[in-house]
């Protein structure tokens, strides 16, 4: 039987009582890595092991805060525009720019053709 990596996730977390607890297998992992068509190494499946638990506990703490009240945002900080107004300035005269051009012709760079 085939899963899918959402299958996978769905079975892992099992939500109970408002508390959140997760489990995570070397089996799981190399299901999903097997969906994914991505081979992992022994080392690699015990480091991603790892790397899920931790994501669990962090789950696990922020369900615990309670971020019920708290208002979604991209950006943990306020941030302002700290870029300079968008104003349009006259430009250099098509001469002055030609000029410094190693090969130019009627307004148009020369440039070596890199793709055969």
């Amino acid at each position: 039987m085939k899963m899918h990596l959402y299958d996978i996730i769905s079975h892992v977390i099992k939500w109970e009582r408002m508390c959140i607890k997760l489990k995570v297998s070397i089996d799981d992992i190399r299901q999903a890595s097997w969906d994914a068509r991505i081979n992992l190494t022994p080392e690699e499946e015990a480091g991603l092991e790892q790397q899920i638990i931790k994501t669990f506990k962090q789950l696990v703490f922020l369900q615990e805060k309670g971020l019920d009240k708290i208002e979604a945002t991209y950006y943990p900080y306020a941030q302002e525009n700290i870029l300079r107004e968008d104003v349009a300035l006259p430009s250099l005269p098509l001469e002055t720019v030609m000029s410094n051009a190693p090969d130019a012709d009627a307004g148009f760079f020369h440039v070596p053709k890199i793709v055969e």
